[in-house]
């Protein structure tokens, strides 16, 4: 775990017993856990930020039901007045 040995590790874990004291160790680590989650969620806003705008448009699409798409609707409009298609 990060290069260190099982004594590193107690030797920490004695260091944080004796800085925050048997009785605040809870809330020193409450804390560390809402300072975390808080940079969860900044870094969830800022990876939405930098999402491609067209990530959107492939959602959308695969949302839509089979042989539909935003571009392409399922059956044309009854009364069109298309120079293109013949009535």
């Amino acid at each position: 775990m990060f290069g260190l040995g099982a004594g590193e590790i107690l030797i920490i874990a004695i260091l944080i017993l004796v800085l925050f004291a048997a009785g605040r160790l809870p809330a020193a680590a409450r804390k560390a856990g809402q300072a975390y989650r808080v940079y969860r969620d900044v870094d969830r806003k800022v990876q939405d930020v930098k999402r491609p705008a067209n990530w959107v448009k492939i959602i959308d699409i695969e949302e839509t039901k089979p042989g539909e798409s935003p571009n392409n609707p399922a059956k044309p409009p009854e009364n069109s007045d298309h120079p293109e298609r013949p009535l």
